[in-house]
């Protein structure tokens, strides 16, 4: 596993850092592990550290502030993080890769871990065992509705409705069918939390192909910071602004 940090804007555009142990931290100052020369960010910015197989970050109380994918996060806090996702720090945007080698992908409701006292990491204790409860409900659900006895096109429908109803953030999903036989999609059925009909192209043949292919999860947390070539026409066509792409395989 090799987890990176690529500076896609800022200074120092196009520079990549490894993280190569279990916490890391990020600042202008050279005596962190990671040194981010930009005038707006603080001496120490962030930390980046691993719990079990999850990697999560943590604002060091910092003068501007850092945003994860858009979102200001809380000092003292640490706030899971996965795959593509986009670290913003005074002038300075940051993408983390190599995560989808061997930590587990974020859940829906992203966990955190209160790291500034004893005493308040006992409720955020709580909430993430209330969160690991609900992810696991989620996923028992899902493998109930799996076993009903439904045909195909059913069954795909129910599926679509449990995705949209249990993950409010997303407003669109599609279910894809591969054939290994013909190495073709034969279906491919698409939702939207709006109930647009005949949208064309619901979903990105590209991003389809490439999970095909890898047999990995494709995410992508901020499609503005995306190179063209991890792009396609569709993505830009549809405004999708970001994806996930999971195989299912029996």
């Amino acid at each position: 596993m090799s987890i990176k940090l690529r500076v896609i804007k800022g200074p120092m555009k196009g520079h990549t850092f490894e993280i190569n142990k279990p916490t890391v931290f990020v600042g202008r100052s050279s005596k962190n592990d990671i040194q981010i020369r930009d005038a707006t960010i603080s001496r120490k910015q962030v930390k980046l550290f691993t719990l079990g197989n999850k990697l999560f970050v943590e604002d060091l109380k910092s003068t501007n502030g850092t945003k994860l994918n858009g979102t200001r996060i809380q000092p003292g806090e640490g706030i899971e993080v996965g795959e593509s996702d986009i670290l913003t720090m005074g002038d300075t945007v940051i993408q983390l890769t190599g995560l989808d080698s061997g930590l587990v992908p974020p859940s829906p409701h992203r966990l955190s871990v209160k790291t500034s006292s004893e005493q308040s990491a006992v409720p955020e204790e709580r909430k993430e065992r209330r969160s690991l409860t609900r992810n696991m409900q989620l996923v028992v659900e899902l493998g109930e509705l799996l076993k009903a006895k439904f045909s195909l096109h059913e069954m795909c429908e129910k599926v679509l409705d449990f995705l949209l109803k249990n993950l409010p953030r997303i407003d669109r999903a599609t279910i894809a069918l591969f054939d290994p036989d013909s190495l073709t999609v034969t279906t491919a059925l698409s939702k939207t939390r709006s109930g647009q009909k005949d949208v064309i192209s619901p979903y990105s043949r590209q991003i389809l192909e490439r999970t095909l292919r890898t047999g990995k999860s494709v995410r992508m947390s901020n499609t503005h910071y995306e190179t063209a070539d991890e792009l396609s026409e569709s993505i830009e066509t549809l405004r999708i602004k970001s994806l996930m792409c999971v195989p299912m395989m029996s």
